[in-house]
């Protein structure tokens, strides 16, 4: 953070010198529009970065807390008691744990009597219960969407909306002096096209 505060300074102490008017011979009109372009990134990402923030984050959360009342409103918690020894899962993922599941009995949210594969903690017995989330129907879902994964997802998405904005900028700040680079090799070219036949007959 140190590192990238003092090349924040340095890059704003450059723009300054870059547009204040002086006599210098050997500053070019593209110097001073290279730093009157960067001075431009600059005020953008110090103006649009927390308005692109706080978008990010307003809609994200508005998203997001949409979900959560609508998981809330249709997922039911209930209690499942376990009819068989916890197994590892049939098909696992590769790369990941496969956990184990057991078979269940639990009651649905209309009265009716399910029976049916649930996540169960290694060592459970049959006759032992275990937490599960249901949907109106009975059928069995994940638990709804938490306020700290709200919170997570929010903190995620103003962290990608600046970083984007810091690289849309970076790369138009780096197309622009590419191009103002191209303009003063052509220019070198053109002067020394003129001062080398001057140069090699005084030799």
């Amino acid at each position: 953070m140190i590192c990238w505060l003092r090349s924040m300074h340095a890059r704003a102490s450059a723009v300054v010198r870059g547009l204040v008017p002086d006599h210098n011979p050997l500053r070019r009109r593209t110097d001073r529009i290279e730093a009157a372009i960067t001075a431009v990134i600059i005020a953008t990402l110090l103006t649009a970065g927390p308005l692109a923030a706080i978008l990010a984050g307003q809609l994200t959360y508005r998203a997001d807390m949409r979900e959560l009342r609508a998981q809330q409103a249709s997922r039911y918690r209930t209690t499942a008691i376990l009819l068989s020894l916890p197994v590892p899962l049939s098909s696992p993922v590769p790369g990941y744990f496969p956990g184990l599941q057991a078979r269940a009995r639990w009651t649905a949210p209309d009265g009716s009597v399910r029976t049916g594969l649930v996540s169960a903690p290694a060592g459970a017995r049959p006759g032992s219960t275990v937490t599960v989330w249901e949907q109106a129907s009975g059928r069995l879902t994940g638990p709804p969407v938490t306020p700290v994964e709200v919170t997570g997802d929010v903190v995620m998405a103003v962290f990608l909306a600046v970083l984007g904005l810091c690289l849309l900028l970076e790369i138009a700040l780096a197309l622009a002096r590419t191009a103002l680079a191209r303009r003063r090799a052509a220019a070198w070219e053109a002067e020394w096209a003129v001062i080398e036949p001057l140069w090699t007959s005084r030799r």
